[in-house]
Formats: C-alpha cells, structure tokens, sequence
C-alpha cells in the first residue's frame, strides 16, 4: 500500500524523534538569521545533492523545527521554491534563554504580519545569499549584519531617538585592512524616484555625522 500523499502546509503525526545531524543545526541557524528562505536559497548555501536536502527539509518540517507559512501562496511567490521559517522547536533547539527564543520569534513575526512584506523579505535574503557566497569566494568577512527590529534598536541607540527611517538592513565587510559599512535598500518597484532620494540624502547625512 502506498503511502498517503502528503499537503504541503500539513504536518503528519510523528511517532519517531528526529536525529538531529549538525547539518541540520547550521541549516536550521541559517533560516533562523535570514527569517526567510527559499529552497533554491537553502541549495545555495548548502551545496550537495538537492534530493537528500529536500528531505531533509521536509522532515525538519514535519517535526517541527521549521515551518512553510501558508501566507506564500498569496504572496506572488514562485510556486516551485518552497519557502521556509524557523519554527518553534527550531527555536528552542538555537535559543540559549527565553529571551533570545523571543528575538528569534520576534523576527519572524514582523516579516509576517503582512503578505507583501514577505516577498521584501525574500528579495533581501536573496541579495544576502549572494553577499556571503561572494564574500566566501574572495575572502572577505561579512562581520556584522542587521535588519528589522534589531536594526531599529540599533540606529535608536546611536541617535537617542527612534529613527525616522530604517534601512531594510545594515552590514559590514571586512577585506584585509579595510572596513566597509553599507545600508541596503530593497526596492520590489513599490518606491518613488523621490523617496529613493530621500533616504539617500538621510544615509548621506548619517555618514557625515559619523566623521
């Protein structure tokens, strides 16, 4: 008898615990700093045979430590690349305290709370999937990243103040001797030549009040 196919956004009911490999902990990391990630994304930055990969994903699903938010099917999203989640046991297995179990929920929620910001987010996990296999290949170190409440934690730290933008995120490079600090902004073609314009001129200032 064949097996009953399994829905996508379902979990089966798991009799067996799941052996934990530390592949699986670094993919689990992964998703849990990128918030979001893609399958394609994940085949990215963990080379290897895709097939296995696959199942390795879907079983982290089924058991819990990851999770495929149903907001993706109305995300205009690439209905071939699965996107994934950290989920709540992938979350406690990472989290050293409670406090940082909340970060790393808080993270996701804030992606999460409306559809459109999902596809941002992704568009963002896209450009940093490039970043860190760009920086691996030159050898350069990707020493800080920064995005969302976190980000807007810092900039309130450095201004005093709560920040009247926040970029879609924050990063440093380090290439030898030099050190780089970037803003990154992701634009899915929802902005305006003026308001683009605008932020430039806010990052300008910010880069000039830190000479």
């Amino acid at each position: 008898m064949s097996r009953p196919r399994l829905k996508k956004f379902e979990r089966a009911v798991v009799a067996d615990p799941l052996k934990l490999q530390p592949r699986d902990i670094a993919l689990l990391r992964d998703v849990g700093e990128f918030r979001f990630l893609n399958t394609e994304q994940i085949f990215a930055l963990h080379p290897g045979g895709k097939r296995n990969l696959s199942r390795r994903l879907t079983a982290l699903f089924q058991h819990g430590y990851l999770d495929r938010p149903q907001s993706q099917t109305s995300a205009r999203l690439l209905s071939s690349h699965m996107v994934y989640a950290l989920g709540r046991r992938g979350a406690e297995l990472l989290s050293k305290d409670a406090e940082e179990r909340e970060r790393i929920y808080r993270r996701v929620r804030e992606v999460e709370r409306t559809l459109p910001l999902m596809a941002h987010s992704l568009m963002i996990s896209q450009f940093r999937v490039c970043l860190t296999l760009a920086a691996k290949t030159h050898g350069v170190k990707i020493t800080r990243w920064s995005q969302g409440y976190d980000l807007k934690e810092m900039l309130r730290h450095v201004h005093g103040e709560n920040p009247s933008l926040v970029p879609d995120a924050f990063f440093t490079l380090e290439d030898k001797d030099d050190v780089i600090n970037f803003f990154l902004e992701a634009d899915r073609g929802t902005m305006t030549a003026e308001r683009f314009v605008d932020k430039l001129k806010t990052y300008w200032a910010w880069r000039s009040d830190e000479r």
